[in-house]
């Protein structure tokens, strides 16, 4: 018997990202003039999609797009998903804080990756 590769878990998670984010490309297609909130909600899926291709690329490219840029962009889009839920059901609310911790999300990743390499 032989062992999965984690890296075909991987591929076979982003074929299934890939497949959500083409249905919610249709859904938007069909209810953006009564919901045009499901355009950040297209977006957040693209951003989500790309990133974890990167993700998936690490060794191939550069360790800062597919290390640091990749799960940033990872996070920011279940935070651009999140502020699309809020406009969808019309509730406002403060994000500075959200901002800040995308922020501060960056400059640890970058220091745990390049300055000091601990996971």
């Amino acid at each position: 018997m032989y062992e999965i590769d984690l890296r075909t878990v991987y591929l076979n998670y982003i074929v299934i990202q890939i497949v959500n984010l083409l249905i919610i490309l249709f859904l938007h297609i069909q209810v953006k003039k009564r919901f045009p909130e499901t355009k950040l909600i297209l977006f957040s899926y693209v951003l989500n999609t790309v990133g974890n291709i990167l993700v998936y690329c690490r060794g191939g490219i550069s360790d800062w797009i597919s290390i640091i840029f990749a799960n940033t962009l990872i996070i920011f889009s279940i935070l651009l998903l999140l502020f699309a839920f809020e406009r969808f059901i019309n509730k406002k609310s403060f994000q500075l804080y959200s901002y800040a911790l995308i922020f501060i999300f960056f400059c640890g990743n970058y220091y745990f990756t390049f300055v000091q390499v601990d996971l």
